[in-house]
């Protein structure tokens, strides 16, 4: 059973440029009403273990009213390949890291005082319901609706990215090489997501935005922006999609993205980025080494995947067949171990 405590967060925060002065001169930070109350509802009961998911800033201020030993840290992203004061106190203050690759594992153990005891890797998984049968789940017939809607023609590929629309996620190398391959073949670009660093509905009409859509203007029609999908319509998206591509520049813990697409049966290409590798391998996916000729080679593989159908359906074969690693129940037991591990001794 579980019970779930919803906290408010204020709209506006109050004191930053205090807290920037005291984060500057003191490394010190005014608690947010957010911590106040947490803080307060984790004293409230004597819990086994509190799990922080994903934001290390909360350690600090639980660590000084719980033991650290019973304070762990589920570190989704990548925040540790460079050092920092404040996530160097974070992780002294828990007493186990769990990350989604080995990739972050070693950037902890690299750059910060950790012995490689407290971390545990356990891999990121998905909802089979959502994607294993996107195509079944979306129905023929919504399927050909979507695919009108977006006016991908019979005779098109379509190629799918899914994400935030940030630089370092690789969009103008994406749309660079989409550029060339246009001219060249039929095909059809989806870029499902928002712009701007949020997560979620928030988009923003940036610097980044403007300079997207104008590297479009000649071949706009070969591009459909879907703006945000929740994560149980994606595979609306998935069920017409022939290649996925995630062209990720920054180090990446485990994107989501590239599972979701083994679940749903769809070939991969895919940079080199941070965990990435751990995921996909030649199987499944090509992967492109990030650095300067990335925009070349990257051109070079979605075209190669595009004309071989042959290659295209062993990658959908070798998906189909090996994701159990991926699903819930796999994820579920490989934690509810740990813990058990932990409080059992």
């Amino acid at each position: 059973n579980a019970t779930f405590c919803y906290i408010k967060a204020p709209q506006k925060a109050k004191n930053t440029l205090l807290n920037r002065s005291l984060k500057k001169l003191f490394n010190y930070s005014i608690p947010s009403p957010y911590q106040k109350k947490m803080v307060k509802l984790l004293k409230a009961k004597p819990y086994d273990l509190i799990i922080i998911e994903g934001n290390e800033k909360l350690i600090e201020p639980i660590s000084k009213h719980i033991p650290k030993e019973k304070i762990w840290f589920h570190a989704h992203a990548n925040a540790f390949s460079f050092y920092d004061k404040a996530i160097a106190k974070a992780m002294r203050n828990c007493g186990k890291i769990i990350s989604v690759s080995n990739f972050v594992k070693w950037e902890i153990l690299k750059n910060y005082e950790v012995s490689k005891s407290k971390i545990e890797v356990i891999r990121n998984c998905v909802d089979f319901k959502i994607f294993k049968d996107s195509t079944t789940l979306t129905g023929t017939s919504r399927k050909a609706k979507v695919k009108e809607e977006f006016n991908i023609s019979p005779q098109e590929t379509v190629l799918l990215y899914v994400g935030r629309i940030i630089p370092e996620k690789g969009i103008k190398e994406l749309i660079e090489a989409f550029g060339i391959i246009q001219h060249q073949l039929p095909v059809k670009l989806i870029i499902g997501g928002s712009f701007g660093h949020s997560f979620g509905y928030a988009g923003t009409k940036n610097k980044f935005y403007y300079e997207i859509q104008e590297s479009i203007k000649t071949f706009r029609n070969k591009v459909v922006f879907t703006g945000f999908i929740p994560n149980n319509e994606l595979h609306t998206l998935f069920s017409i999609t022939d290649i996925a591509v995630v062209p990720s520049q920054c180090d990446e813990a485990a994107p989501l993205s590239v599972i979701e697409s083994r679940v749903a049966g769809i070939p991969l290409i895919t940079s080199d980025s941070g965990g990435i590798p751990e995921y996909v391998n030649e199987y499944c996916g090509i992967i492109i080494k990030r650095g300067k000729d990335f925009t070349k080679n990257l051109t070079i593989a979605i075209k190669e995947l595009i004309k071989d159908e042959n290659k295209r359906a062993k990658f959908k074969e070798y998906n189909q067949l090996n994701i159990d690693d991926f699903s819930t129940e796999r994820y579920y037991i490989e934690f509810s171990n740990l813990i058990k591990k932990e409080i059992n001794g």
